[in-house]
């Protein structure tokens, strides 16, 4: 006896694919990670990944928030701290992860070329960013 089902037709498991798309609507990330779930058993039980007809599950394609001047100035008005300040609008102008803002040093800034030298980033890269002159004067204030 097979409790898992395991060895009934591959379309049943693509129709409760179907059914859970279709009835409730779940997110595209628990859809995501049942499709991927499902996968990973059947690997677990020897079936041929091959023969599944799983759905691929593809990123949705969404522009990026950007805010009005009128935002971005309530933004970085909200801290009280200066430090704060600098930091929340040094990581919104030079579009910086928090992991590197936290391991920025004050060498890395160079105040010549008005460039910002970021490493080790996401997949362990160095990068250079453009720092800008208003953060500049923030930087310095600091």
């Amino acid at each position: 006896m097979d409790l898992l089902g395991l060895h009934k037709p591959l379309f049943v498991q693509e129709d409760y694919l179907l059914l859970q798309k279709r009835s409730w609507q779940p997110s595209e990330s628990y859809f995501k990670h049942t499709v991927y779930g499902l996968r990973f058993l059947f690997r677990m039980y020897g079936r041929n990944a091959d023969s599944l007809k799983l759905p691929i599950i593809q990123r949705s394609k969404k522009l990026p928030v950007v805010l009005s001047k009128k935002e971005c100035k309530q933004l970085f008005r909200a801290p009280k701290m200066i430090k704060h300040r600098v930091m929340l609008s040094l990581m919104y102008s030079a579009g910086l992860r928090m992991c590197e803002l936290k391991s920025l040093k004050k060498s890395d800034v160079d105040t010549q070329r008005m460039t910002i030298h970021i490493r080790q980033s996401k997949y362990n890269k160095d990068r250079y960013v453009i720092l800008s002159p208003l953060i500049l004067k923030g930087i310095e204030k600091y």
